[in-house]
């Protein structure tokens, strides 16, 4: 809150995706099984029965994350190709090694860099530095892995391919770029599907 006066403006779009129909089925049919189990609990007496239908429910929802991930890939690939294209330097944010997988197929020949969970803290660092000397266009990261601690200002663009659980960890990974040094106003896009 002290430096946010004289750090230039920040602004939030999001991006609403065509997704194919038939790969909503399997969400369609899994988020009508969180709707039953919803309504279950509120008639739930029995504890054990209704932290059995808790955990039920929390696995769903981690299964409905994965398959919206899925869902989106094409049309997150579509859009970030767009970017890619435009030759602008960006960060390119997403939780499933899927989805960050599937971005960086589209790199061909720009150049980039991509940190992970399994990346090794000696690479991470050479790639930050690579990444701000210019010598990378595209940053490929992991909410998790990446959204704290890294200065990444060479790009004023942020990509989110998907949302995190908690705001302020998307606010945290956003933040990698709209931070002391950076010289021009941020763009973050959340790429959601319809």
């Amino acid at each position: 809150r002290d430096v946010l006066r004289t750090l230039p403006k920040k602004t939030r779009h999001t991006v609403m995706l065509e997704i194919n129909e038939a790969m909503l089925s399997d969400i369609n049919a899994e988020f009508a099984r969180w709707k039953d189990i919803n309504r279950e609990l509120i008639f739930i007496k029995d504890e054990a029965h209704k932290r059995k239908k808790l955990l039920e429910r929390q696995t769903l929802q981690t299964t409905l994350w994965r398959l919206t991930a899925d869902a989106k890939i094409e049309a997150v690939k579509r859009w970030t190709k767009q970017l890619l294209d435009t030759g602008e330097p960006f960060l390119f944010f997403g939780h499933h090694r899927k989805t960050l997988d599937a971005v960086e197929e589209l790199m061909g020949e720009t150049t980039y860099m991509r940190i992970d969970g399994s990346t090794s803290a000696t690479k991470r660092q050479a790639n930050i530095r690579n990444f701000q000397a210019g010598k990378c266009q595209v940053a490929i990261l992991s909410i998790m892995a990446a959204g704290t601690g890294l200065t990444l200002t060479h790009a004023s663009t942020v990509v989110f391919g998907e949302l995190y659980w908690v705001p302020g960890i998307m606010v945290q990974a956003e933040d990698r770029v709209h931070r002391i040094s950076q010289q021009h106003p941020v763009d973050i896009y959340h790429l959601l599907g319809k």
